[in-house]
């Protein structure tokens, strides 16, 4: 049986590229509950205010500002490979290490905007290696596919209504919202 695949689909046959992506959806979706989690942990549960987002927001910017271009030169000398899995995992101690403060109430605001500058500044390091090693995953023919993929991805995971607790039916009250 000879089935009609989409083009841009048949990336999905490279084992390589499959396991790539798949572990890129899951990561976005977990970052997308982790920048949730931060706002409501600084917001709501520590007190921070307002202002204490803002700071946190500044502190996760900065670092950008400041490394983004350099990142990039510095895992084009790495083994890429690595330079992914070494920074998740220290992403992971930061985030392992950040929920137990909060369980053993240690946490605090400054402690939060520390981790979360850390956290900015490891995948400052991990997206550049992760951008870069797709070219080693895919053929030259297959780049345009992939990136859209990815890029697809991430912004699918980005949008507030692809949550169904964010939908609304025709009403627009949150009452009416679907479960």
């Amino acid at each position: 049986m000879n089935r009609f695949v989409p083009p841009g689909w048949r990336i999905l046959a490279v084992p390589d590229f499959r396991r790539l992506w798949l572990a890129h959806a899951g990561s976005v979706v977990g970052d997308g509950f982790h920048a949730i989690a931060i706002t409501w942990l600084v917001f709501q549960t520590l007190g921070g205010g307002p202002q204490a987002l803002v700071v946190l927001g500044i502190a996760n910017l900065v670092p950008s500002l400041a490394l983004g271009i350099l990142s990039g030169t510095v895992v084009d000398r790495l083994d890429r490979r690595r330079v992914m899995v070494g920074t998740d995992l220290i992403r992971a101690a930061l985030v392992a290490f950040l929920a137990v403060l909060v369980a053993s109430g240690n946490a605090s605001v400054p402690v939060v905007i520390v981790m979360g500058t850390s956290l900015t500044v490891a995948a400052l390091f991990f997206y550049p290696a992760r951008n870069s090693v797709l070219a080693a995953y895919v053929a030259k023919e297959d780049l345009i596919p992939a990136n859209a993929f990815m890029q697809a991805t991430a912004q699918r995971a980005a949008r507030s209504d692809s949550w169904p607790s964010t939908r609304r039916r025709s009403c627009g009250r949150r009452c009416c919202s679907a479960a």
